[in-house]
């Protein structure tokens, strides 16, 4: 995704929204999204794994390298820049660092990936508290 948007110069931006843990199951079809917004339009965020230097996100466009794995979907209007993990594995474990790149404002989410859960039901809570329970 390429975002188009003119940054709001001089502004400073807050993160009202920020990702919070999650946990997948590893060989699941599922996708984990993680939320980040601020509070001005035009006001890109930019998303990383690990370590603020490894990006996935730019502001703007995904890093190539990432593309099969990662989606961003924007919204310049409302400051919303959510993460999307498509069907993640072991190596997507980790933690997802969001950005306010004019402030330096950062907020973070780890992501477990677990092995795959025999007779097991997973409650994604609000989050990310996770609950196991056997049937």
């Amino acid at each position: 995704m390429v975002v188009s948007a003119t940054p709001c110069e001089g502004c400073i931006a807050k993160l009202i929204a920020t990702p919070c843990n999650s946990v997948a199951v590893r060989h699941q079809p599922t996708d984990v999204a993680l939320t980040c917004r601020t509070d001005l339009a035009n006001t890109p965020v930019t998303w990383s794994f690990h370590n603020i230097t490894n990006l996935l996100f730019d502001g703007f466009d995904v890093n190539a390298r990432h593309r099969g794995g990662v989606t961003v979907k924007a919204d310049v209007d409302t400051g919303e820049f959510n993460l999307t993990l498509k069907s993640p594995d072991a190596s997507s474990a980790g933690r997802y660092i969001c950005l306010e790149p004019g402030t330096g404002q950062m907020a973070s989410a780890h992501l477990t990936v677990l092995g795959e859960i025999n007779s097991r039901h997973i409650e994604y809570m609000k989050c990310g508290l996770l609950r196991l329970t056997v049937p």
